[in-house]
């Protein structure tokens, strides 16, 4: 199971609505998944680059944060 799976069981075994976004490579971007968790104002970004992906979260008005895949779900978890 990928971790935007897990992310969204963990969202839905919590009752917390969220909304998912996807942005393509359109306008130089890198292409992205925007996954925002709307009681708790917080947003996650998985990126894709070449070979990898990247994970972000930012509390909504903060500047981002990248960690790690298990930090990321770790924090998923304790919401």
């Amino acid at each position: 199971m990928g971790v935007l799976e897990h992310l969204i069981f963990e969202l839905m075994e919590k009752n917390l609505d969220y909304e998912i976004n996807q942005l393509g490579k359109e306008n130089g971007y890198q292409e992205q998944i925007i996954l925002k968790v709307k009681e708790k104002d917080l947003f996650v970004y998985i990126i894709k680059n070449e070979k990898t992906l990247s994970y972000y979260i930012a509390e909504k008005g903060q500047k981002r944060e990248r960690i790690s895949k298990q930090t990321l779900l770790e924090k998923i978890k304790g919401l």
